[in-house]
């Protein structure tokens, strides 16, 4: 029986006599990623060159120069999962650096959830100087969003297959495990503890009104982990959103999906009336 299976069916009994031990245990199951296998023949695990970073992080870089465009993936993901978008990016004289998020490297046993990936695309980007946009798939995109609302300087931001906030996916992981109310209740303020930040913090209607940039929002109508209605609501609260809808690619394969890498590469690439590269 897996942990999650495990919480579930013996939840209920946990919760009702120990509703804070059944929390700190939702909390770990929902900030220890599993380390899934490369599937080898894939074109989006081709990877570029590996790179690593002062402050002990690694990922894989495409294009040698050119302005810098900075991408991270999502829950238990791949930096190699940007391979396509990294070689047309390269084609077009730009460079993609994709970062392995915290708690995703072989051996690194960190807990990884949004605020960890907000602090590594801040340090990765204070090391590389100028971002010229970044890029975020699933959990990497509230990631992108929240670091830019943060701060975090740059030209464009693209979200893929990204959630509306992070409020919805905790419950959604409750709703896995079988979490009453009690429990519930102490497995959100966990997460709040754990990733530093509130979570109202990272609802679209607070988040997306403080990015003055333009964000390309990518989406597939079928993708059966992250709703594609929450792409709707990101864009809904945004100034300057572009969306891209696929059909029948799912969570993943859209990254790799020709039409969506041009599409994602065109907006990356092509400035707006009196914007230089």
């Amino acid at each position: 029986m897996n942990s999650h299976r495990m919480v579930r069916t013996t939840g209920k009994f946990v919760e009702r006599w120990a509703p804070d031990l059944t929390a700190s245990i939702a909390e770990r199951l929902a900030t220890s990623p599993r380390r899934l296998r490369l599937r080898q023949g894939n074109r989006s695990n081709r990877s570029g060159e590996a790179v690593t970073f002062r402050f002990g992080r690694s990922g894989f870089r495409w294009g040698d120069s050119g302005p810098i465009v900075l991408a991270i993936h999502g829950w238990e993901g791949r930096a190699q999962q940007f391979s396509a978008i990294g070689e047309a990016l390269a084609e077009r004289g730009y460079r993609l650096i994709a970062l392995t998020g915290p708690g995703h490297a072989p051996g690194d046993r960190e807990r990884a959830h949004p605020g960890v990936f907000v602090d590594a695309l801040f340090e990765a980007a204070s090391e590389l100087g100028e971002v010229h946009a970044l890029i975020g798939h699933s959990m990497g995109g509230g990631a992108a969003l929240l670091a830019a609302s943060r701060g975090l300087s740059v030209r464009r931001i693209v979200t893929v297959a990204s959630p509306a906030g992070y409020r919805g996916v905790l419950h959604r992981i409750a709703d896995g495990l079988g979490l009453n109310h009690r429990g519930r209740a102490g497995f959100l303020a966990r997460m709040e503890a754990r990733t530093g930040f509130r979570l109202d913090e990272t609802e679209p209607l607070r988040l997306m009104p403080r990015l003055a940039v333009p964000v390309l929002i990518a989406h597939d109508r079928n993708d059966c982990v992250i709703p594609h209605q929450e792409s709707r609501e990101l864009a809904r609260h945004a100034f300057l959103a572009q969306t891209l809808d696929t059909q029948g690619l799912g969570h993943g394969r859209i990254l790799s999906d020709d039409a969506t890498v041009h599409r994602i590469v065109e907006f990356l690439t092509t400035p707006e009336a009196g914007e230089t590269t």
